[in-house]
């Protein structure tokens, strides 16, 4: 990979780490902190906020296959200490007494100031000497200014900064983190469903820190994470599903290059262009999202098999009382069909008692009339056979 590529695809994880850490730990916090509110890139990359003021600074550093560093003269360590030392001079209320934490996924070595900064066996008037030591001597140039900043400090005001600095390192890498939230929701719904919790969760977080990046001083409450888990636990529950596929997640294509069945079968029964373009978005949603809740195992290739033979058995009993249209005229078959077709759409065939999204059972339709399992118009086998025919000669 290309360096600029590298560093690009860098920071783009940088960002998705620190948005997602967010999550996992706010989610943590919350148990005991019900009125806990957070911010992102308002403070601190991350900052915890109560009772209307910030509570908890949090710095995410992620690096790609362990690069970074920890070292005493490193650029992550210093670059987060001079821009608290910044924040110390701000207006913040309160900030020194607040916690400063920086996660980074790569390790510190034993022997350096951030190994005695852990939130065990911590050891700030050791982490202090060799830090005032690597500012004096340190060529670093891009740690110049933070340098200056920290020896502009007093002993006291360093070692008062330090003494609220928590250093994690070797934390969690991004791939980890929907790992981590199956326990932290795993009273939520049940076990087999919690992956597709985390999966959904995740997605509509992405969407909320969005919209807290565009609405300037919004901040993010704990009943909104909360008001969300149960509303998706809801969606995963037995009799109900979850609808993951939107109106914009199809497109379509030319229809005079659509040479599918369940079109043919349309054409039979005269349907408009508006009809033709309402069934393959029908068509192409329903197979995405049942494609999506076989991948999420919310549904198992056997409930889908009970599902389409119930939809064949409402089709069988309409298109028995319609008749085989031996005696009828071309339009008057037409014009059965269509009614056939009309009623099937509005039937409430719905696959589970809660999941009342009508693109599914219509979609599931056009893939039964894809397959001729089912038909409009009353002699669709026959004129089928005839156009089909036609199409491969």
């Amino acid at each position: 990979m290309p360096n600029s590529d590298h560093t690009a695809a860098e920071s783009a994880l940088g960002y998705l780490y620190q948005a997602e850490f967010a999550l996992l730990e706010f989610i943590k916090r919350s148990r005991s902190e019900p009125s806990l509110r957070l911010s992102l890139e308002v403070f601190d990359d991350i900052t915890f906020e109560h009772d209307g003021g910030p509570k908890d600074l949090l710095q995410t550093k992620h690096h790609i296959n362990s690069r970074g560093s920890l070292s005493d003269a490193s650029v992550d360590l210093w670059k987060t200490l001079g821009g608290w030392i910044d924040a110390s001079r701000s207006d913040i209320a309160g900030f020194d007494v607040l916690t400063l934490s920086l996660i980074t996924t790569t390790a510190a070595s034993e022997e350096s100031a951030a190994a005695s900064l852990r939130a065990v066996d911590r050891d700030v008037s050791r982490a202090l000497g060799i830090l005032e030591r690597t500012a004096q001597v340190s060529t670093n140039v891009q740690n110049q200014d933070s340098y200056e900043k920290f020896l502009g400090l007093s002993p006291d005001q360093r070692l008062a900064l330090l003494g609220r600095v928590v250093v994690m390192d070797s934390a969690m890498t991004i791939v980890d983190i929907p790992g981590s939230l199956v326990p932290e929701l795993r009273f939520a719904v049940a076990p087999r469903y919690l992956h597709a919790l985390v999966d959904r969760l995740i997605g509509w977080w992405h969407n909320r820190v969005i919209k807290h990046f565009l609405t300037d001083g919004d901040r993010i409450l704990t009943e909104e994470v909360d008001s969300e888990i149960r509303y998706l636990a809801d969606l995963l529950r037995s009799d109900n599903l979850p609808i993951d596929i939107g109106v914009d997640d199809v497109t379509i294509e030319e229809l005079e290059n659509d040479d599918r069945v369940f079109i043919h079968q349309l054409q039979l029964i005269a349907a408009a262009r508006p009809t033709l373009e309402l069934a393959i978005r029908d068509y192409k949603r329903a197979y995405l999202q049942r494609s999506k809740w076989l991948e999420d195992q919310l549904v198992w290739p056997s409930e889908l098999r009970t599902y389409e033979q119930r939809l064949i058995d409402e089709w069988e009993h309409q298109f028995a009382f319609i008749g085989d249209g031996s005696t009828q005229e071309e339009s008057d078959l037409v014009e059965v069909g269509r009614s056939l077709y009309q009623t099937l759409q509005n039937e409430n065939l719905w696959i589970r008692p809660r999941c009342q999204e009508r693109f599914v059972p219509r979609g599931s339709f056009h893939m039964l009339s894809d397959e001729l399992k089912v038909g409009w118009h009353p002699k669709f086998i026959e004129r089928l056979r005839e156009l089909l025919s036609e199409d491969a000669g």
